[in-house]
Formats: C-alpha cells, structure tokens, sequence
C-alpha cells in the first residue's frame, strides 16, 4: 500500500487501488441483487398486493390487481419462496437453541422447544366425549394464559397481569404485535398453544384476544393461502382457528373467554373490525364462550369514536393518535372493566382481594 516512488511530505504514501469496479457494474450487481431479494420475498410481495386489492384507494387497487394478476400468470415466480419457507422452521429452531460449553440445549424461554413432561394421571388432559359446556372455577384461577396481538403485548396485557397478581393467580402472557389468526404462517397461535398447554398443567382459564389483525388473507403454517378476505370461504376458514382453539381448551378441561376489540378511528377499517368481531361473538355464542366487549368503553354516547373522555372535569386520553390501539390511561379503564366481567362471568370466590395499584 505505501508508495516508494519519491515520497515526499507532498505527495500521499497511500498507494491508489486501480482495481475499482466501474460505477455500471455496481448498478448492475445491485439491480441482480434487488431482483434476487424480491424472488426470495415473493409469497410476501404476492400477500402484501392482495390486500392492496381492498385498498381505499384506486390506484393502489390497481396495483394490487395487476400484481396477483401478473404473479398468478406465473406461478413459476414463487418457487425461490417455497425453497425460503422450508427451511425458515429448522433454521427457527437452530437459534432458539443455546450453545454452552460445546453442548446444544433447549432454550428455556422457549415454549415450543420445552421439554416434554410426562404427565401423571391427574394431569392428563379429560376426555370431552359430550358436548357439555364446561362449568367455570369457582376459586380464582391458578394461572391464567394470555395470548394476542399488541394490545396483549403491551400496557392492556400488563395491567390485567396485575390484576390477577391482586387475587394471587399466575400467568402467562404470550403476545405478539401484529400478529393474529389469519396469518399461521408469521405465528400459529393453535399450536403455540398447544405447545405451552402440554407444559404448564396448572393452568385454569385461557384469555385470547385476537380479531384486529385478521381481516386479511387466510394462510396456513406452510405458506399455503387458504382464503383470500371478503371471499364467501374466508369466514368458513376463519372459523376453523377459533374452533381448533376452542377444542383445545376443552381437551384440557380449561375454559375460554375472548376479549373484543375497540372502535377504529378510520370508518373503513371500523367496518372491516365490526364485521368480524360480529362473527367471532355469534360464534362464541353458539359455543358458550363468554366474549368480553369493549367497543362501547371507546365511544361517545351517540356511537361515534373516542379520543379523549372527561374525568373529575379533566380531559384523558385513551387512544393513540393511530386511531388504532389505546394509550396507558385507556389501557387502565379497558383492563379493568375485563376483569370485572371476568369476575362476574366465572364467579371467582375472592374473600379479600388484594387492591391493584396501576398508577
């Protein structure tokens, strides 16, 4: 690198490299690049575009449209994707794996690598031969298992975590934001589930909340799209994750309690949200599955949407400006109001309940 050719305070030692790429094959190694990226990601694009089909506004349609048509002319395109998705599950499990001393072990955290424990018989799952409804606990559950999307996740989840710390009652909060039961293929909640079910026998009451990441395509774990949204099948497929959820609870003799959705700020998205939230409450319904509403906590008097609510004449704030999810002091007033319906649904004999402090 350092040039003798009559070196001089000014003249640079540093000898200049003359093995440069010129500028036109960078471009052109970066577009071969670009296009082999969206080869890899083209089950991603081909989704992403079918909901750009129900988008409000045209163009977007039109893209949406002219891209599935274009990919389901040639179907060709997504093979590099299904060579991607086989391999994302063992490569999944490789690094929720922990390395210690030149030994592979099972990450602890992990609910899906967890050891398997031989159950006695007093843990094993009760057979539901008849369609009796199972009878709620009448004591306070011993441990609760939480699962859904960012509401779950976040504030919301935290306070109802502490909620039932207050009556002595454990929990297991699995959240993802995002994430629904639409989509097996980012997260399958069924066998996450039944993953966590297998391992922890203690639990008394599973507490879901999913609905608001789902109006989209149905896909399976494999990649597969089941249903497109807004088709006549999509309600029928959607269904099927609620009632594989549903007959796990009651193969573990463990009841289920669905928690809804609040309003959305955007009256399109609203209407998507009402739709479904619709069909998961008959569903619940026609099952004996107690289903939480909370839309009419985030409304005004005449229905309509609610940023601010007044309390000891003080306007609070309980939704994000995204229209979408709730800010801490909603988080506080919707946590509550769940678990008081909890209480009075499953008649939890409580003699005296620890006072939850969620300042």
């Amino acid at each position: 690198m350092l040039s003798n050719s009559n070196p001089n305070k000014y003249r640079s030692t540093i000898r200049i490299s003359k093995g440069q790429f010129p500028i036109w094959t960078r471009l052109c190694g970066l577009w071969l690049f670009s296009i082999l990226l969206s080869l890899f990601f083209m089950d991603s694009i081909y989704l992403y575009a079918l909901s750009l089909e129900q988008h409000q506004r045209p163009n977007l349609q039109q893209i949406g449209l002219q891209t599935v048509s274009w990919i389901d002319q040639h179907p060709a395109i997504l093979q590099i994707s299904k060579v991607k998705n086989k391999w994302r599950k063992p490569i999944e499990s490789f690094y929720e794996r922990e390395m210690r001393f030149g030994t592979i072990q099972t990450n602890p955290q992990s609910n899906v690598m967890a050891p398997t424990v031989e159950p006695t018989t007093a843990d094993k799952p009760k057979s539901t031969e008849t369609n009796d409804v199972i009878p709620p606990p009448i004591l306070p559950p011993r441990k609760v298992l939480m699962l859904g999307g960012s509401s779950m996740k976040t504030a919301m989840g935290s306070l109802l975590q502490a909620h039932f710390r207050g009556i002595n009652s454990d929990t297991i909060r699995k959240a993802q934001i995002g994430t629904g039961l639409s989509r097996a293929d980012v997260v399958d909640w069924v066998q996450t589930s039944k993953d966590i079910l297998s391992v922890h026998r203690n639990i008394d009451l599973l507490l879901v909340q999913f609905i608001g990441n789902d109006c989209q395509t149905i896909v399976d774990a494999n990649h597969n799209i089941l249903a497109k949204y807004d088709s006549a099948e999509w309600n029928v497929q959607y269904l099927k994750r609620w009632e594989a959820l549903r007959t796990l609870s009651e193969e573990y003799d463990i009841p289920m309690a669905i928690i809804g959705m609040p309003m959305m700020k955007s009256k399109r998205f609203d209407q998507k949200i009402q739709t479904v939230s619709t069909t998961v409450q008959t569903w619940a319904a026609a099952n004996a599955i107690p289903f939480i509403e909370i839309r009419s906590l985030t409304t005004t008097e005449d229905g309509e949407y609610q940023q601010y609510i007044t309390k000891e004449d003080r306007p609070l704030k309980i939704r994000l400006k995204d229209g979408v999810h709730l800010s801490y002091q909603g988080s506080k007033i919707v946590s509550q109001h769940i678990f008081e319906q909890l209480q009075s649904t499953f008649a939890w004999s409580i003699d005296n309940p620890t006072k939850v402090e969620t300042q």
